[in-house]
Parts: structure tokens; sequence; C-alpha cells
């Protein structure tokens, strides 16, 4: 490492996979692919972003066939792209809005065509100032979010500038591209617009009803300029400033996005703002302003050429976005996972282990692990986030090996991540979704050799979800987990009978299992009355959660209370003592083997059917995931991560994130 974007970070590289051209031209005579781009030093002021997706405009053909060379002096090397959506992976010290691991958006070079940045979003990595991001709106997707910021801060901006208000007309002169459907709906639903009319081809008009307009205009069929009605504001986005003022209204308002747009049209070059962004949030989270994405959406980082080659032709309708990245060099293509799409690998990053033992021996970092072909029934997931459990660690140490013969083997149950290939048999999900999930259907019976602590993995869509919009891969890979998490809780009270108007104890409440029994015995099954035990710092954390009773178990044995319950919930191995604390006719749960009867002990059976079910709790906020406040920990520090867990002193859940080379 030296001195650079991730100096005090071993867990950031110094250089990224990027594409790059080194003269004029169109792309397919000079982009190039470099797989180790220097990246910069990150000033006080930036962050550095894990790109996840980008979308193209039309400006970046116009920089790289030489338009803007008067003001773009980067060369011999430029990576193009504008627009970016990913992850925060390093904050600058003067940093104070975003953090490590906040998902987000932004168009990153401030100045439209002037000074322009040598390193775009066309990279696994990028730099951009704070000012210009704004954080991802959580309803939106990746591939949803990297479609807006330059074209929406363009439409927003010429709109600002043509002073447009409540109860004008418009004309928006292009409406099914990427600025124009922009500007239908801000005038609709921001603006307040009177009336709105929109140009596009015959097979767009009813796109254009879509977005909002009110009158759709065939430009092949009618001409702007021998219409009757006159508007107050035209926006053209297509370069016809001379027509679009005979369509204005007396005292009205032409704006141009197209140079050379001369007075008296209102010519712009945009200057990029986090700020408006922020500024228009709340409708893209209500719905009002979405993204359109054209049909070709999301194209792969391998076909950046055709992608490019494609929106020359101005057919595109809607957004092209670049999905996902990046792309491995063609030298490590093979027929695997990815036989039929270049731009997946066929080996993947892994910590692993060849025999059982303590993380600080026995766990290794594999560059190259390679990916087994993925099956009919299988996605393959680009894995963001991954969680702990102690079942890793115990299967480490070999304390399953009777049912788990499998060596080496890459450890980790619960994933978080995007997918970026189906198999043949998959219909719930498509490429671009955002899943989490068990991948280990029967917990210690024969676990999978290929783990979630690696940059792919492989699962059945059975055992998946479609994460939560509200919550970030983070908080998401804190959920599903194999033994001790939100499906082993679920478990444990459906075993139970437990039902409303009973009463429950659980017995470890601060814990990844107990915090999430706590809640879904409280908001789920609708408890009468809630207890449940944890040491003296954490009885503020039991009352956050919703219990009427927390019991300090270093002053008191639970046992020996005079209060009884229906249920006692034991997520930490005290199951004798636990039957001293139920009614006559109540049960207890455990989920910590031996788990003798009477008590009732399992072994979860992994389902993305029970995190469906209850994603409703969960986007309403009424059950959470408590994170432990060493949470994130860096892929690079698996090692003291797992070391930690074993210390049973983690409040909630342990994350790492996120994934990539240490």
């Amino acid at each position: 490492m030296a001195e650079d974007a991730a100096s005090t970070d071993p867990l950031v590289p110094t250089h990224t996979k990027a594409w790059y051209y080194s003269q004029h031209g169109n792309a397919d005579d000079v982009l190039k692919l470099d797989p180790n781009w220097p990246l910069p030093q990150l000033k006080d002021d930036q962050v550095l972003i894990k790109v996840i997706a980008a979308s193209l405009n039309p400006i970046d053909y116009k920089r790289m066939n030489g338009l803007y060379k008067n003001y773009d002096p980067h060369l011999p090397k430029t990576v193009p792209g504008f627009d970016v959506a990913g992850v925060v992976v390093s904050v600058g010290r003067e940093v104070t809005k975003v953090k490590v691991g906040d998902e987000v958006y932004g168009d990153i070079n401030e100045e439209g065509v002037t000074n322009l940045k040598a390193l775009g979003t066309l990279s696994e990595y990028t730099i951009a100032e704070e000012r210009l991001l704004a954080l991802k709106p959580p309803n939106l997707s990746f591939i949803e979010a990297a479609a807006i910021p330059a074209a929406i801060e363009t439409a927003y901006e010429g709109l600002e500038r043509a002073q447009f208000s409540a109860g004008k007309s418009i004309l928006v002169v292009g409406g099914a591209g990427g600025v124009g459907h922009f500007v239908i709906q801000l005038a609709k639903h921001v603006y307040g617009a009177s009336k709105i009319a929109a140009t596009s081809s015959t097979e767009k008009l009813e796109l254009l009803k879509k977005l909002g307009a009110d009158w759709a205009i065939d430009y092949t069929k009618e001409k702007i300029e021998d219409l009757t009605e006159k508007f107050d504001v035209v926006y053209d986005t297509i370069g016809e400033p001379d027509r679009a003022l005979k369509a204005v209204k007396e005292g009205g308002k032409a704006v141009t996005i197209v140079p050379p747009g001369l007075p008296p049209v209102i010519f712009f070059v945009l200057t990029s703002k986090g700020s408006i962004l922020d500024k228009l949030r709340p409708y893209f989270e209500n719905g009002q302003v979405k993204p359109l994405l054209d049909p070709n959406t999301p194209v792969p980082f391998s076909q950046l050429i055709q992608a490019i080659s494609y929106i020359e032709t101005s057919r595109a309708t809607g957004k092209v976005v670049v999905y996902p990245i990046p792309t491995p060099q063609r030298s490590e293509m093979a027929e695997d996972a990815s036989s039929t799409d270049s731009s997946i690998p066929t080996h993947t990053k892994a910590w692993y282990y060849s025999e059982h033992g303590r993380p600080a021996d026995v766990l290794k970092f594999d560059p190259n692990w390679p990916l087994p072909q993925l099956k009919d029934d299988q996605v393959l997931i680009k894995v963001i986030a991954v969680s702990l459990n102690p079942v890793d660690y115990k299967r480490m140490h070999g304390e399953f090996k009777d049912t788990d013969p499998h060596l080496p083997v890459v450890p980790g149950y619960v994933v978080a991540g995007i997918v970026v290939k189906v198999g043949g048999e998959v219909r719930k999900f498509s490429v671009g979704d955002e899943v989490y999930g068990d991948i280990n259907e029967h917990g210690l019976s024969n676990p999978k050799i290929l783990g979630t602590l690696l940059e792919y993995t492989v699962a059945e869509e059975r055992l998946l979800a479609h994460k939560p919009s509200n919550l970030s891969f983070i908080e998401a890979a804190s959920i599903p987990l194999a033994l001790e998490l939100l499906e082993t809780a679920n478990e444990g009270f459906e075993h139970a009978q437990f039902s409303g108007g009973k009463s429950i104890l659980v017995l470890g409440g601060a814990g990844g299992v107990g915090s999430y029994a706590i809640q879904l015995a409280r908001h789920v099954y609708k408890a009468s009355k809630i207890a449940a035990t944890a040491s003296t710092a954490k009885l503020q954390l039991l009352r956050d959660l919703g219990v009427d009773l927390p019991i300090d178990y270093t002053k008191d044995n639970f046992e020996d209370l005079p209060q009884k319950y229906d249920l006692v919930y034991d997520a930490v191995g005290q199951g004798d003592r636990a039957f001293k604390a139920i009614k006559e006719g109540g049960k207890v749960v455990t989920i910590v083997p031996p788990g003798h009867p009477p008590a009732i002990f399992f072994l979860l059976t992994s389902k993305g059917s029970i995190l469906e079910k209850l994603r409703p709790y969960f986007e309403s906020g009424q059950v959470k995931p408590i994170l432990d406040p060493k949470t994130p920990l860096p892929f690079s520090q698996l090692v003291e991560a797992i070391s930690y867990l074993e210390t049973s002193r983690a409040t909630g859940k342990v994350v790492l994130y996120p994934i990539s080379s240490p």
C-alpha cells in the first residue's frame, strides 16, 4: 500500500478496474479496459465510492469524440462517466454528511463541460466531493438511482432558469429522453404546471401520457412551431431552439440544453449539486417522480462500447445504465456460472479454512476461489455485506464435523447483495434485484462448501427474499441468520404455539436471537407481557426493544422470581433453569444443543418465505435490526471479527462490510 485513497485502510485498494480512452474518437476505436488504474489520494472533502451502477449520458460520447477538448485537458488517459450509484468505503477528514457504508448517488463532475475529472464513474471505484452526492432513496435500486443525477439536475436547473411556477404551461421537446422525461414529471408534481405538452415519435406517445403529459405530440406528423397553442415555457432537450422560440407565448421563455443556444434562448451548462437530489428526495420516495429505464438496461460493464454506441443513435427511451461493475479481464473467463455473460468472473476472492481450529490459526485468503456452475434453481449474488453467527466459529472449530465433512470451506451463512445472474428455472428474482437470506437450508446438516465470506456466492432461489427497501445492506445482512436470528426466533414461536395474550421470558434478550424474539413477541404475536434477561449495561436496550420487565442476570436468578410465563425462550443454553420459570402448561424453547425433552429444541430450516412474511414489520419500522457498536467491520478484519464474536460480548449483530479484497 501507498499514500492514496486507501492509505489508512488495507481493505480499500490503491488501484481500480476502469474503462478509459487515451485519444479522442468513437467508442469502438478508443475505449480500453485497464485492470490496474491508480486511485488518486483522497482529499479532505471527498469520499471513495464502490461503484455499483453507472448511467450513460450524451455528454459521455461527445466528450470522448473530442467536442469539449478545449475545456477538457485530460489525456492521454480519461475514465468516462458522470453518474454513479454506489457505497461509501472511505471518507475524507472534513466529510460530515455521509459515512462508510452509506448508499449514495450523484453526478461527480461539478461543472458540466469545464474542468472535467480524469477519473469518471465507469470504474470499480471512484472519488467524488461530498457536496455532489446525496443519500440514495431507500425505495430505489442502485440501477434506478444511477439513472437520475445528471438528467434530473439538468431538468430541474432548466425549469429554475426559466422561472417556471405553478399555473404555467410547458412544452417539452424530446419528452421521452433522459432529461425530457424528468422535465415532464417535475413540471407536473413539483411545480404544478397547468398544462404539459411533449413531443416524441409515434411509438412513444403513450409513454408521454403515462409520465404526465396532457398533450402528446407526434413530431413525425406535427411541427411544434405550427401549433396554434403557445406555451409559457418551451424546454428543448434535443437542439431545436429556433423552432422552440416559435412555440413560446409572448413574454414566455425557451430553454435549451444543447449548444450553442444563442439568446434570447436560455442556454446553460449544468452545475451539479447533491442538494438538488436531496430536495427532490420526497418525490422519489413517494413514487411521484420515477426514473425511466431503457429496455436494454442494465447493460453489463463488459458491453460498455456497445452501450455508448447505442445511445449515440438517439433511440434510447429513458436512461441506459451499466451494471454490474466491474468486469474481470477476458483472460479470466471460462465455462462456469458466468459462461453466457462475460461481465461475471469464474473465480472470486474468498476467505477459507482447510483444517479445523481457531480463526487466527486456520483462516486464509484466496484471491482466486473457483465459482461453481450455476444450477437452474440458483442465483449468483454479488455479496455486499455478511453477518457473523456463532455457528461460523463452532463449525470452524470442528464441533459439527460428523455432519459437515467438507474441507476446505468458505465460511458464512448469511448474505445481503445484488443478483447478477439467474438460473433457467428462477422466477422470483431478476438481475439487479437486492436480496438477502441464509444460504444454508439445513443449519448443521451438510452445510455448503461455498459460504458467504467472499465477493460472489451462489444460493437457491427459495432461500432468498427481496431486501426491504428501507434497510441498508448492512442492516439486511444482520437479519436472516442461520441459528441465531430472525428465522430461528420465528420458528421457535411456531414450535411453541405462541399467540396473542400470552406472556414470555427471553433468556439473552440483547443477543442476536433474543433481540428479535422480543420484537416479534411484541409486534407480531402481541404478547401480554415480555420479560428478558441481560447484563446491567444492556437493560436500557431491553426497554427500548419493548421489554416490560428487564432482568439483570448479574443480580437476579430469573427462576427465583415470583412471576411465571407461558413461554420461556432460551437463547443462551439454560434450558434446565428455564423450566422453573414457566407456568403450569407452559413451554420452554431452546436453540442451544443438546436441548433435552421436555424442552422444545430445533434446528433451523432456512426459508426465504419467512423473510417475505415478516417484510412488512421491517418496512414499517416495528421490527428493527440491532447492530453491534463495532459494526461494520471491514472484510480484511474477519479474523478479528470472529474472535470478537467468540467472546459473547457482542450486542446485536456483527456485520462485515464492504466485501472486497483485504
